[in-house]
């Protein structure tokens, strides 16, 4: 018997898009918590995480899922099958482009498995507040393409707050009365130590730029949580030996930066006291280590 957490408007929607389109940054702001890392440097998204809004009349479940792109290696190939299971799962797809970006693969790759999907869609344009209408109308054009039916159609910017909470009664309206699945204090079904993961990603990739996004990888080794404190060891996963000596930096000054970084955002988030070491292990092809993927809980089961 379910327990009863409330009734009204209730369902799954999947985020989709092409890499650095702003899904997480909409998820972070719809939740009003860091859920999922944020970052300019694309694919900072591996998971398919799962953050739940609730309010008086209405549950949305969100799937944010991880950019769209080709698959080069085994982690990409992960990745593409939670996408697709993700919008297969869900009531609603919520569709994120760039106007601000020209249309390219990618986002034929993720119009295209929206469009598949057959599903309720949404298409929305983020960034809106910097995108020109010359831009916004030539993307949706590409996008609407695609479909066999015209979507729904949501400007905003999700960085800016702006059209964010429009957003959030739209879906409303889409999903199909029910019962709430979760209580309403609850904001995802995450393990906090993965979250921890790709919140010190997060700052590395924030810290290194684009010298090696893709190659970079966070486990947590211990997680000692007390009352008002969270005691942490994790390993920054890298390729080449090279790599570890970037990551490292000059005198140990850029591990230690990624660590104080890291231990701000993650005390702001679990609101506690966070003491945090970071080492750093090289790791050859550790993109196509199946058991290590899994390991590290970027298969969607």
């Amino acid at each position: 018997m379910l327990e009863d957490y409330g009734y009204g408007n209730c369902g799954y929607v999947a985020i989709v898009g092409r890499p650095n389109a702003g899904k997480s940054t909409f998820v972070n702001q719809a939740l009003g918590y860091k859920l999922a890392a944020v970052s300019r440097v694309p694919h900072t998204t591996r998971r398919r995480w799962v953050g739940i809004y609730t309010d008086d009349d209405a549950q949305i479940i969100f799937s944010d899922t991880p950019g769209i792109h080709e698959s080069k290696n085994r982690m990409d190939e992960m990745m593409d099958r939670t996408i697709k299971r993700a919008i297969d799962k869900n009531d609603v797809t919520l569709l994120l482009c760039d106007p601000m970006r020209e249309f390219g693969m990618e986002d034929e790759m993720a119009a295209k498995a929206a469009a598949a999907g057959n599903k309720p869609t949404i298409l929305v344009f983020n960034k809106c507040d910097k995108a020109s209408a010359e831009e916004i109308s030539e993307m949706e054009l590409n996008y609407c393409a695609r479909f066999s039916e015209k979507p729904k159609i949501h400007h905003m910017s999700a960085l800016k707050n702006d059209g964010v909470t429009d957003l959030l009664e739209l879906i409303k309206g889409m999903l199909p009365k029910g019962p709430f699945l979760y209580p309403d204090d609850q904001i995802a079904d995450a393990f906090l130590r993965d979250i921890g993961e790709d919140i010190i990603r997060e700052s590395a990739l924030e810290l290194l730029h684009s010298e090696l996004p893709h190659s970079l990888a966070v486990m947590i080794d211990k997680w000692d949580e007390r009352e008002k404190k969270i005691k942490i060891e994790a390993t920054v996963l890298v390729e080449r030996e090279s790599q570890k000596q970037i990551v490292i930096g000059s005198g140990g000054k850029m591990v230690q930066e990624i660590q104080r970084q890291s231990r701000g955002k993650l005390g702001k988030s679990f609101e506690k006291f966070v003491d945090l070491r970071l080492f750093v292990k090289v790791m050859p092809d550790w993109q196509n280590r199946i058991g290590l993927l899994k390991e590290m809980n970027l298969n969607d089961k």
